[in-house]
């Protein structure tokens, strides 16, 4: 239904000077008709995080949590470099979704501990609340985390987009086993770009 509605939108489109965006994480499903110039002509890969991607995805989330809370998660920029440092290594092939869930549930943690130790079950304050979120809190958040990710599944998963992408030369960002992209996001979009503008227009 999807493909055949894409289809039926995009076959009739005559003007020129906008672009249509799309995401999927099943590009396969995708009829081949779409992916074609003047439909879908290119295509941008996002693999799995690099340790220095998880480690700015852990420093938004930790942020956010801050701000949940009102006060600072770490004792000092040392012990938060340090402490996020070392998860960024340790979650190697983690999706943003579970680098996020980690800061959550290290909060929890937090807030559990502090509940206890105020004997409180529910109704904690904004007084309540001191102290920051011990390493204690943050290893336990990432063994619970770690424990339900399936990191067999996300590197299948990988691995059939990268073969998705080996069919399709017109797909940027391509992983080579390393890991490591062929070219940067900022190439790729380099590259996106002057296909762009190399494209034929529609009169």
């Amino acid at each position: 239904l999807v493909n055949s509605t894409l289809l039926n939108l995009m076959a009739g489109v005559r003007e020129s000077g906008f672009f249509v965006l799309a995401s999927t994480n099943f590009p396969e499903e995708l009829n081949e008709q779409l992916l074609q110039p003047q439909r879908f002509a290119h295509i941008l890969y996002f693999g799995l995080c690099s340790e220095e991607a998880r480690l700015g995805i852990l420093n938004i989330h930790a942020t956010q949590v801050s701000k949940d809370l009102g006060k600072p998660l770490f004792n000092s920029l040392t012990e938060r470099t340090a402490i996020l440092a070392a998860l960024s290594k340790l979650t190697t092939n983690y999706t943003p979704r579970f680098l996020a869930e980690i800061c959550t549930t290290a909060k929890s943690f937090f807030l559990k501990r502090i509940a206890e130790q105020k004997s409180k079950s529910v109704g904690l304050t904004e007084d309540d609340i001191d102290g920051t979120i011990s390493l204690e809190d943050w290893e336990k958040a990432y063994e619970e985390v770690d424990s339900k990710y399936n990191k067999d599944d996300v590197e299948k998963r990988d691995r059939e987009l990268r073969e998705f992408a080996a069919r399709h030369p017109r797909v940027y960002g391509i992983p080579q086993p390393n890991g490591r992209a062929t070219q940067s996001l900022v190439e790729a979009i380099r590259a996106f770009q002057h296909g762009l503008s190399q494209a034929p227009q529609t009169p």
